[in-house]
């Protein structure tokens, strides 16, 4: 870890933004091993407007390490000048730029919760408890799905997107709202999948 010289603004700032952060929930699905992850847009949800109101601005950059593979440098700067900064080390990722760009997208995801001190946690556990609870003979109408954000913000986290995997799990998490089948979403989702599927290898 690097800091500025000195850390006595940035220190209370970001003590003071960690007690008004957001939790991060794990929302969204690897389909590749069947887990449960925080993706970016859900740690930056997390945690800037908390790091803002606070004064601290987050910056991060990608460097190459060589045949070693990628560094994420990610820096927590204050309005007075002072700054944190920590690195998250990523091993290479080839020459396939879909690749790199997954690797660059989860360099930035543990860099920033590492940074800022988030730690995920699953969001079915209530839920599970309350079902273990019911009677086993008792049968509920299945509730409805729920309305979800607006579609306007679905749509533009399905563009956001930067590699078939975080597209794949983000459309499966819209899917599970009152969204499903809307006509734009499913066609802002076809254009994307084929953007990144012409990726040169």
């Amino acid at each position: 870890m690097k800091t500025s010289e000195t850390t006595g603004k940035i220190a209370p700032a970001l003590i003071k933004a960690q007690a008004e952060m957001l939790p991060l929930i794990k929302d969204s699905k690897n389909p590749f091993f069947k887990s449960k992850y925080a993706d970016l847009h859900a740690v930056t949800e997390a945690c800037y407007p908390a790091l803002q109101a606070n004064g601290i601005a987050v910056i991060q950059s990608p460097e190459s390490n060589g045949t070693d593979g990628l560094n994420i440098k990610t820096r927590l700067m204050h309005s007075s000048g002072e700054f944190i900064e920590t690195d998250c080390a990523i091993p290479p990722a080839g020459q396939d730029p879909q690749k790199y760009g997954s690797a660059v997208t989860y360099g930035r995801r543990y860099g920033l919760q590492s940074a800022v001190g988030l730690a995920p946690t699953d969001d079915d556990g209530e839920s599970a408890m309350a079902r273990s609870s019911a009677p086993a003979q008792a049968k509920k109408t299945p509730p409805a799905k729920p309305a979800g954000p607006p579609l306007d913000k679905v749509i533009a986290s399905i563009e956001a997107q930067e590699n078939l995997s975080d597209l794949e799990a983000k459309m499966e998490k819209a899917n599970t709202t009152s969204h499903k089948g809307d006509k734009k979403l499913e066609a802002a989702y076809k254009k994307k999948k084929e953007e990144l599927s012409e990726i040169p290898y």
